[in-house]
């Protein structure tokens, strides 16, 4: 999966949807740091099945789906479909 807007690319790079038909992996944004430096930045991705009861949107961590949808960004990492080694 990749994106392009206003000169900003992102690539997503997902599981294979599991049974539950959820995928599970990482979202990449190189950002420019010196010159013609790219780092790249990542950050955990779940994409789940769509249902009605869904909240849609920021969830903070007051809002009844945060716990939710925190577990499904949480098992990234604990289930190893990505590494964030320190830096």
């Amino acid at each position: 999966m990749h994106t392009s807007e206003k000169g900003e690319i992102r690539l997503g790079i997902l599981s294979r949807p599991m049974r539950g038909g959820e995928s599970y992996g990482l979202l990449i944004t190189p950002q420019a740091d010196r010159g013609l430096t790219l780092a790249p930045v990542s950050v955990p991705l779940a994409l789940v099945p769509f249902s009605d009861d869904m909240d849609l949107g920021q969830i903070g961590p007051g809002e009844r789906a945060h716990a939710t949808y925190r577990a499904h960004l949480c098992r990234v990492v604990n289930d190893k479909f990505a590494r964030f080694p320190a830096a």
